[in-house]
């Protein structure tokens, strides 16, 4: 049966120690549990990845615009003097 997005898995980690007590504090400073700052951390680092590849696209896409506009424009004026 395929899980639904909305479904809670188990899953063991590994990591050292360091990183570890470096969730705790965080955890505790943010007043969550190391599970939960695991997963807020997690969800913001994907959503700023994803989010900075749309942007790309869109800088991307806006730019080919950009560039059409200018060859349509440089041929319109090359029609025009002759």
């Amino acid at each position: 049966m395929a899980r639904k997005p909305t479904d809670i898995i188990k899953l063991q980690l590994r990591l050292p120690e360091r990183l570890r007590r470096l969730i705790k504090e965080a955890a505790k400073q943010s007043k969550r549990s190391m599970n939960a700052e695991i997963v807020e951390r997690l969800e913001q680092s994907l959503l700023r990845t994803n989010l900075a590849a749309l942007m790309r696209e869109h800088i991307d896409l806006a730019a080919d615009r950009a560039a059409a506009r200018a060859v349509d424009q440089a041929i319109q004026k090359l029609g025009e003097r002759q």
